[in-house]
C-alpha cells in the first residue's frame, strides 16, 4: 500500500510523463507541418519559375525550352520528369493559365511562306560534327555546345579538361553538362534545346533516349578512346573530318536469367526487347548503361532447345558468349 505522500509523488510523475508525451507529440506535428510547408513552398517556387519562363516574351521558344531543361536538370529525378519538358507546352495551360498564340501565315504570299519555312528549318537544324565546319563558315555558330557522359568521374574530368582546350578564335567549346553514367532522355532534351552534341565515352544511351535523339536529329557520338574524340573535334572544326562509318544497330536483348552449365559455362536467358538477334552479329555488353565489353561474338544461340540463326523481338532465347562469362541479370546485349 502506498502512503499519501507516495501517491502524490506517483501522480506527479504520471502527470509529468503525460505532459512530456504531449509535448513530444506537439513538436513532431509542428516539425511535420514545417516540412510540408517547405515542400509546398518549393513546389510553388518551381511552378512559378516555369510560369515565368513562358511569360517572358523576349525569349524565343527554343530558349524557353533550354531554360526548362536546365530547370528540370536541377530536380533530383530529371529522368522521370523529362516527359514533362517535352509536353510542357500542352500542360502549362492547366498549370498556370498560360496559353500560346499560333500565328497563321496561310494568307501571306507564297514566296513569303516559303522563306518563312526555310528560315524555320535552318534555325532548327541541329549541329553535328559533319556540318559543324559549314555552319562556322556561314557564321551561324560561334560556340560548340557539348554534353559529356563517361563511364567514371575520372574519365569525365579528363574529357572536360582536354575538350575545353580545343577552343579556337573561330569557335569556342562550351561544355554544358558532364556526368558519369549512360546517356539519358534528359541529355537528349538538353542537347536539342541548346543545339549541342552528346559525347559518350565507354557508355551507351538508354534505348528510349537513342530513339528520341534520332527523331530530333540530335547527334550522339560514342567512343572508347579519348584521343579519337579530340581528333574528331579538331578535324570537324577544320572541315577535315571524314564521313563517319555508320554502325548498323540490329537489336537489343535483356538478360533475365543466368544458367551455369558444366563443360559449357554461363548461358544467358534473354528477352529480345527490340530488333533481332543474329548469330553472326557482333555484340557489346552493357551494364547500367556502361559498356563493359565490346566486340564480342555469339558462340551459341538457342530458342528453347533448338539452335537458331536469328531470334526476333518479343521472343526469348539463350545466348552463350564466346570466351566470356561475366554476365549478370539485367545486363543488356547490344547487337550490331
Amino acid at each position: 500500500m502506498y502512503t499519501t505522500a507516495e501517491k502524490v509523488i506517483k501522480e506527479s510523475e504520471a502527470e509529468r510523463n503525460v505532459r512530456e508525451a504531449a509535448k513530444l507529440a506537439s513538436e513532431a506535428e509542428e516539425k511535420k507541418a514545417e516540412t510540408d510547408l517547405k515542400k509546398q513552398q518549393a513546389t510553388k517556387q518551381f511552378l512559378d519559375n516555369v510560369d515565368n519562363i513562358f511569360k517572358d516574351n523576349s525569349l524565343p521558344t527554343t530558349a524557353k525550352k533550354l531554360k526548362l531543361a536546365k530547370l528540370f536538370e536541377n530536380e533530383p529525378n530529371i529522368e522521370k520528369q523529362v516527359d514533362k519538358v517535352n509536353k510542357i507546352i500542352e500542360k502549362l495551360a492547366s498549370i498556370s493559365g498560360f496559353s500560346f498564340q499560333i500565328i497563321d501565315d496561310s494568307e501571306a504570299p507564297p514566296e513569303n511562306q516559303t522563306r518563312t519555312r526555310e528560315r524555320s528549318l535552318t534555325e532548327r537544324m541541329q549541329v553535328t560534327l559533319d556540318n559543324l565546319f559549314s555552319q562556322i563558315e556561314a557564321g551561324k555558330i560561334k560556340e560548340l555546345n557539348l554534353i559529356i557522359r563517361a563511364d567514371v568521374q575520372e574519365s569525365v574530368d579528363v574529357l572536360k579538361k582536354y575538350l575545353s582546350e580545343l577552343s579556337t578564335n573561330e569557335i569556342k567549346i562550351k561544355i554544358l553538362h558532364t556526368s558519369p553514367g549512360g546517356i539519358t532522355e534528359g541529355d537528349v532534351v538538353l542537347a536539342e534545346a541548346s543545339n549541342a552534341i552528346i559525347i559518350g565515352f565507354n557508355v551507351a544511351p538508354e534505348e528510349r533516349a537513342a530513339k528520341i535523339a534520332e527523331s530530333k536529329g540530335v547527334e550522339i557520338r560514342l567512343y572508347n578512346a579519348i584521343y579519337q574524340i579530340t581528333e574528331d573535334l579538331q578535324k570537324s572544326m577544320a572541315g577535315l573530318l571524314e564521313p563517319e562509318e555508320t554502325e548498323k544497330s540490329l537489336g537489343r536483348a535483356v538478360v533475365r536469367e543466368i544458367f551455369k552449365i558444366s563443360r559449357v559455362g554461363i548461358v544467358a536467358g534473354c528477352y529480345v526487347s527490340s530488333g533481332v538477334v543474329n548469330k553472326n552479329a557482333k555484340m557489346r555488353l552493357i551494364r547500367d548503361n556502361i559498356v563493359l565489353k565490346d566486340n564480342l561474338n555469339i558462340e551459341t544461340l538457342k530458342h528453347f532447345k533448338d539452335d537458331v540463326r536469328e531470334v526476333k523481338a518479343d521472343m526469348e532465347c539463350g545466348i552463350k558468349i564466346a570466351g566470356f562469362d561475366d554476365v549478370k541479370v539485367d545486363d543488356v546485349f547490344d547487337f550490331y
